[in-house]
């Protein structure tokens, strides 16, 4: 199963633009799907299901310029994805260019992805992961 689960996480998680195309995220996605990540001024962001997808794909564009999230790393933790990648954006309204690595931890279940919980920093995602950066 854990092959699978990369797999999904390839299609569907491992290269997020905007503009972009949600279609590829809903469809790996369960129907309680739940995104926690944290916004732009540090505070903390959820949204939940395919509306929540919607509604992110809209925040992000609304947030920045540009925006892309390249995963080059992905970590097998069984029913758990590490997502590792590289970030790159302009904000919209300061047009701040934005270079880092960011992690996701992807929870998976029946071939469904059920939760995203998102890092501003690669090395917290590995922590949280429970692995060692």
């Amino acid at each position: 199963m854990s092959e699978e689960n990369l797999e999904i996480v390839r299609g569907a998680f491992a290269v997020v633009t905007i503009p972009g195309d949600p279609q590829p995220m809903i469809a790996a996605s369960g129907p309680g799907f739940e995104m926690h990540l944290t916004g732009v001024s540090g505070e903390p962001v959820y949204y939940t299901g395919v509306s929540g997808i919607y509604e992110f794909f809209r925040d992000v564009a609304e947030s920045w310029e540009s925006f892309r999230f390249e995963a080059t790393d992905l970590r097998d933790l069984g029913d758990r994805v590490l997502v590792l990648g590289d970030v790159r954006g302009r904000g919209r309204v300061s047009g701040v260019e934005v270079a880092d690595r960011w992690g996701w931890i992807i929870e998976l279940k029946g071939g469904r992805a059920e939760s995203l919980h998102g890092f501003l920093d690669e090395c917290e995602a590995v922590e949280a992961a429970g692995l060692r950066s």
